[in-house]
Protein backbone atom coordinates (compact mmCIF):
# COMPACT_ATOMS: atom_id res chain seq x y z
CA UNK A 1 0.00 0.00 0.00
CA UNK A 2 1.30 3.46 -0.94
CA UNK A 3 2.50 5.25 2.19
CA UNK A 4 2.89 9.02 1.78
CA UNK A 5 4.06 9.80 5.30
CA UNK A 6 6.19 12.89 5.89
CA UNK A 7 9.32 10.77 6.40
CA UNK A 8 8.81 8.88 3.14
CA UNK A 9 8.01 12.12 1.30
CA UNK A 10 11.22 13.72 2.57
CA UNK A 11 13.17 10.65 1.50
CA UNK A 12 11.54 10.74 -1.96
CA UNK A 13 12.24 14.48 -2.29
CA UNK A 14 15.89 13.97 -1.35
CA UNK A 15 16.11 11.10 -3.83
CA UNK A 16 14.77 13.28 -6.66
CA UNK A 17 17.16 16.12 -5.77
CA UNK A 18 20.15 13.75 -5.63
CA UNK A 19 19.12 12.18 -8.93
CA UNK A 20 18.80 15.63 -10.50
CA UNK A 21 22.31 16.58 -9.37
CA UNK A 22 23.76 13.31 -10.64
CA UNK A 23 21.97 13.69 -13.98
CA UNK A 24 23.53 17.12 -14.43
CA UNK A 25 26.99 15.76 -13.62
CA UNK A 26 26.78 12.52 -15.58
CA UNK A 27 24.27 12.81 -18.41
CA UNK A 28 24.76 15.06 -21.43
CA UNK A 29 21.13 16.16 -21.30
CA UNK A 30 21.10 16.36 -17.49
CA UNK A 31 20.03 20.01 -17.48
CA UNK A 32 16.81 19.09 -19.26
CA UNK A 33 16.06 16.20 -16.89
CA UNK A 34 16.94 18.02 -13.65
CA UNK A 35 13.91 20.40 -13.67
CA UNK A 36 11.56 17.44 -14.03
CA UNK A 37 13.19 15.68 -11.10
CA UNK A 38 13.07 18.95 -9.13
CA UNK A 39 9.35 19.19 -9.85
CA UNK A 40 8.79 15.67 -8.50
CA UNK A 41 10.86 16.56 -5.44
CA UNK A 42 8.61 19.53 -4.66
CA UNK A 43 5.45 17.60 -5.63
CA UNK A 44 6.22 14.78 -3.19
CA UNK A 45 6.55 17.27 -0.32
CA UNK A 46 3.36 19.14 -1.26
CA UNK A 47 1.35 15.92 -1.59
CA UNK A 48 2.71 14.69 1.74
CA UNK A 49 1.67 17.90 3.50
CA UNK A 50 -1.73 17.73 1.80
CA UNK A 51 -2.27 14.17 3.03
CA UNK A 52 -1.11 15.17 6.49
CA UNK A 53 -3.46 18.16 6.58
CA UNK A 54 -6.39 16.00 5.46
CA UNK A 55 -5.58 13.40 8.12
CA UNK A 56 -5.36 16.08 10.82
CA UNK A 57 -8.67 17.61 9.70
CA UNK A 58 -10.36 14.20 9.76
CA UNK A 59 -9.00 13.41 13.21
CA UNK A 60 -10.10 16.81 14.50
CA UNK A 61 -13.57 16.32 13.01
CA UNK A 62 -13.87 12.86 14.58
CA UNK A 63 -12.68 14.19 17.93
CA UNK A 64 -15.12 17.11 17.82
CA UNK A 65 -17.98 14.78 16.82
CA UNK A 66 -17.13 12.45 19.71
CA UNK A 67 -17.05 15.38 22.12
CA UNK A 68 -20.36 16.68 20.74
CA UNK A 69 -22.05 13.31 21.22
CA UNK A 70 -20.63 13.00 24.72
CA UNK A 71 -21.82 16.51 25.55
CA UNK A 72 -25.31 15.70 24.23
CA UNK A 73 -25.39 12.52 26.31
CA UNK A 74 -24.25 14.43 29.41
CA UNK A 75 -26.93 17.08 28.84
CA UNK A 76 -29.62 14.41 28.41
CA UNK A 77 -28.47 12.70 31.62
CA UNK A 78 -28.56 16.03 33.45
CA UNK A 79 -32.03 16.87 32.14
CA UNK A 80 -33.28 13.40 33.13
CA UNK A 81 -31.81 13.82 36.62
CA UNK A 82 -33.35 17.28 37.03
CA UNK A 83 -36.74 16.06 35.81
CA UNK A 84 -36.61 13.03 38.12
CA UNK A 85 -35.63 15.25 41.03
CA UNK A 86 -38.42 17.71 40.25
CA UNK A 87 -40.97 14.89 40.00
CA UNK A 88 -39.81 13.34 43.28
CA UNK A 89 -39.80 16.71 45.06
CA UNK A 90 -43.26 17.75 43.81
CA UNK A 91 -45.46 14.64 43.47
CA UNK A 92 -48.69 16.68 43.24
CA UNK A 93 -47.60 18.88 40.33
CA UNK A 94 -47.71 16.21 37.62
CA UNK A 95 -49.27 12.84 36.89
CA UNK A 96 -45.81 11.26 36.58
CA UNK A 97 -44.84 12.52 40.03
CA UNK A 98 -48.09 11.26 41.53
CA UNK A 99 -47.62 7.83 39.94
CA UNK A 100 -44.14 7.50 41.42
CA UNK A 101 -45.41 8.59 44.84
CA UNK A 102 -48.30 6.13 44.54
CA UNK A 103 -45.81 3.25 44.30
CA UNK A 104 -43.91 4.38 47.40
CA UNK A 105 -46.72 5.19 49.82
CA UNK A 106 -47.65 2.45 52.31
CA UNK A 107 -51.41 3.03 52.18
CA UNK A 108 -54.05 2.20 49.58
CA UNK A 109 -53.63 4.94 46.98
CA UNK A 110 -54.44 5.71 43.37
CA UNK A 111 -54.08 8.38 40.71
CA UNK A 112 -57.24 9.50 38.91
CA UNK A 113 -57.58 11.49 35.71
CA UNK A 114 -59.69 14.66 35.58
CA UNK A 115 -62.58 12.59 34.17
CA UNK A 116 -62.27 10.05 37.03
CA UNK A 117 -60.51 7.21 35.28
CA UNK A 118 -58.06 5.20 37.39
CA UNK A 119 -54.63 5.88 35.90
CA UNK A 120 -52.77 3.89 38.53
CA UNK A 121 -53.71 2.04 41.72
CA UNK A 122 -51.02 0.67 44.00
CA UNK A 123 -50.80 -2.81 45.48
CA UNK A 124 -52.55 -1.89 48.75
CA UNK A 125 -55.51 -0.37 46.91
CA UNK A 126 -55.88 -3.46 44.72
CA UNK A 127 -55.73 -5.79 47.71
CA UNK A 128 -58.10 -3.85 50.00
CA UNK A 129 -60.74 -3.87 47.23
CA UNK A 130 -60.17 -7.48 46.12
CA UNK A 131 -58.61 -6.87 42.70
CA UNK A 132 -55.56 -8.65 41.23
CA UNK A 133 -52.50 -6.41 41.50
CA UNK A 134 -50.32 -8.71 39.37
CA UNK A 135 -52.66 -8.04 36.45
CA UNK A 136 -53.04 -4.36 37.43
CA UNK A 137 -56.80 -4.91 37.10
CA UNK A 138 -57.82 -1.50 38.43
CA UNK A 139 -55.54 0.49 36.15
CA UNK A 140 -57.41 2.20 33.28
CA UNK A 141 -60.77 1.28 34.82
CA UNK A 142 -63.46 3.96 35.40
CA UNK A 143 -63.51 5.00 39.05
CA UNK A 144 -67.25 4.39 39.42
CA UNK A 145 -66.71 0.60 39.55
CA UNK A 146 -65.15 0.92 43.04
CA UNK A 147 -67.35 3.78 44.28
CA UNK A 148 -70.79 3.84 45.81
CA UNK A 149 -72.91 5.78 43.31
CA UNK A 150 -74.76 7.80 45.94
CA UNK A 151 -71.63 8.74 47.89
CA UNK A 152 -69.73 9.63 44.73
CA UNK A 153 -72.58 11.85 43.55
CA UNK A 154 -72.93 13.67 46.90
CA UNK A 155 -69.15 14.24 47.17
CA UNK A 156 -69.06 15.53 43.59
CA UNK A 157 -71.93 17.96 44.17
CA UNK A 158 -70.38 19.20 47.42
CA UNK A 159 -66.96 19.84 45.90
CA UNK A 160 -68.56 21.59 42.90
CA UNK A 161 -70.00 24.32 45.13
CA UNK A 162 -68.38 27.77 44.69
CA UNK A 163 -66.90 27.77 48.21
CA UNK A 164 -65.08 24.49 47.47
CA UNK A 165 -63.91 25.12 43.91
CA UNK A 166 -60.54 26.57 44.97
CA UNK A 167 -59.70 23.82 47.44
CA UNK A 168 -56.56 21.85 46.60
CA UNK A 169 -57.47 18.88 48.78
CA UNK A 170 -60.20 17.38 50.91
CA UNK A 171 -60.59 14.77 53.66
CA UNK A 172 -63.79 12.87 54.33
CA UNK A 173 -65.12 9.64 55.74
CA UNK A 174 -65.90 7.40 52.80
CA UNK A 175 -66.75 3.91 51.63
CA UNK A 176 -65.35 2.09 48.62
CA UNK A 177 -66.96 -0.95 47.04
CA UNK A 178 -65.08 -4.27 47.22
CA UNK A 179 -65.05 -6.46 44.11
CA UNK A 180 -67.42 -8.78 45.97
CA UNK A 181 -69.86 -5.90 46.50
CA UNK A 182 -69.30 -5.28 50.21
CA UNK A 183 -68.52 -1.77 51.45
CA UNK A 184 -65.07 -0.90 52.82
CA UNK A 185 -65.33 2.04 55.21
CA UNK A 186 -62.55 4.46 56.06
CA UNK A 187 -61.12 7.92 55.50
CA UNK A 188 -60.41 9.23 52.01
CA UNK A 189 -57.88 12.01 51.32
CA UNK A 190 -57.90 13.54 47.84
CA UNK A 191 -55.46 16.12 46.46
CA UNK A 192 -55.55 17.88 43.10
CA UNK A 193 -52.71 17.27 40.66
CA UNK A 194 -52.70 20.62 38.90
CA UNK A 195 -55.59 20.43 36.44
CA UNK A 196 -54.69 16.91 35.31
CA UNK A 197 -56.33 14.79 37.97
CA UNK A 198 -56.34 13.69 41.61
CA UNK A 199 -54.19 11.74 44.03
CA UNK A 200 -56.29 9.69 46.44
CA UNK A 201 -55.23 7.94 49.64
CA UNK A 202 -57.62 5.68 51.54
CA UNK A 203 -57.29 4.72 55.23
CA UNK A 204 -59.59 1.75 55.94
CA UNK A 205 -61.25 1.95 59.34
CA UNK A 206 -60.20 -1.61 60.18
CA UNK A 207 -56.53 -0.61 59.85
CA UNK A 208 -56.76 2.28 62.31
CA UNK A 209 -54.94 1.70 65.59
CA UNK A 210 -57.71 3.68 67.30
CA UNK A 211 -61.05 4.60 65.76
CA UNK A 212 -62.54 8.08 66.05
CA UNK A 213 -64.92 6.68 68.66
CA UNK A 214 -62.01 5.25 70.69
CA UNK A 215 -60.22 8.60 70.71
CA UNK A 216 -63.41 10.41 71.69
CA UNK A 217 -64.00 8.00 74.58
CA UNK A 218 -60.42 8.39 75.83
CA UNK A 219 -60.63 12.18 75.71
CA UNK A 220 -63.98 12.26 77.50
CA UNK A 221 -62.79 9.82 80.15
CA UNK A 222 -60.25 12.32 81.52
Amino acid sequence: MFDMSRQNAQFASLFFVATAVLSILILPNGFSIAPILGFFSIWSLVISESFLLTRVKNEMSNTLETLRKKQEADIQDLLYFLRSYQIAASPFESIDGAKKFCDKIHYPAMVLSANHQIIKANKDMHEILGWDFCKKELNKKPAHIINDAVLMSVIGETMAKPENMERKSMITQYAYVHKSGKKIFGQMDASKIGVEGFFVVFHPSKNCVFSAEDIEKMVRAK
